[in-house]
């Protein structure tokens, strides 16, 4: 994303003011202008339309010609601005749009505040459940294999557990506020398309730009891919209206440490980065 010159902003914002500040004397100035035409007299006091000073209004009266003249110069003007204003609102709404939780780097690229918690997987793990189930392969494939390490809960995922909460415990309650831990390469790459499709699924509602699911399609499930598709309820969106896709990943050098091994588990802090992708860029992926 690019950021909006300054200057540019300064012109936007303030040509509306020195344009209503300088009217009056533009009214004379205009009709004098070569591109405007020949003007006829602008002050007049006499039939015969004598060009004279009038004592009684610094201005005096227009004649109705140059009147159109300076009002057709003025729609164009002030036309010009609106294109530039709405330039400006469309640059800004990009850069101004720091995803939560983030600090920018670059005019770019955002990262998170804080590290990835297990508070934050076990959020992911929590709606993983409740789409797919307790012993579909999708939960199955996302729940973090801690075994060895001490912090095994299996006893949470017995059938006999009634608290469905309880079966997402990959560590002890004690321990959600601590940094993500256990989780593999590929675990962390599908968390994070969830977290896309899900920031970005707020953002679209926000907007009114999702339909309502009835009833009956409570229980489908959102993704960007499916959205931009036409798969999502059968809606086709208008790309013109959509806001940039916030896309979250993973700092290359993390990314490079854990592909090294499939097995291996994140032992250390990560904080994720986030960019925003044009949904026909995104699309075309």
């Amino acid at each position: 994303m690019q950021k909006l010159p300054e200057w540019l902003i300064g012109v936007c914002l303030y040509s509306p003011i020195a344009a209503l500040y300088s009217a009056p004397k533009a009214v004379i100035y205009a009709s004098k202008l070569p591109f405007l035409g020949p003007s006829h007299a602008l002050l007049s006091n006499s039939k015969d339309q004598t060009p004279t000073k009038s004592t009684d209004n610094k201005y005096a009266v227009l004649n109705g010609q140059t009147l159109k003249r300076f009002f057709n110069f003025l729609l164009f003007f002030f036309l010009l601005i609106q294109i530039g204003l709405q330039s400006c609102v469309n640059s800004r709404s990009l850069a101004n749009g720091v995803p939560q939780g983030c600090d920018r780097i670059n005019d770019s690229l955002w990262m998170d505040k804080q590290p990835l918690l297990n508070l934050d997987y076990w959020e992911y793990l929590g709606w993983t459940q409740r789409f797919y189930g307790l012993h579909s392969a999708e939960f199955k494939s996302a729940f973090p294999d801690t075994t060895g390490h001490g912090e095994t809960v299996r006893v949470f995922l017995s059938d006999a557990d009634p608290v469905l909460q309880h079966k997402t415990y990959f560590v002890p309650p004690k321990r959600m506020e601590e940094p993500l831990q256990y989780v593999t390469l590929a675990q962390l790459e599908a968390y994070l398309v969830w977290r896309s499709d899900r920031v970005y699924e707020n953002m679209l509602r926000a907007e009114k730009l999702l339909p309502l699911p009835s009833k009956a399609e409570t229980a489908i499930l959102f993704t960007i891919k499916d959205y931009l598709s036409g798969k999502y309820v059968a809606f086709t969106p208008d790309f013109n209206k959509l806001p940039p896709i916030p896309v979250y990943t993973l700092p290359l050098e993390v990314k490079h440490a854990l592909s090294q091994n499939p097995e291996a588990k994140i032992n250390q802090p990560i904080r994720c980065l986030c960019s925003y992708e044009k949904p026909e860029a995104y699309n075309a992926k």
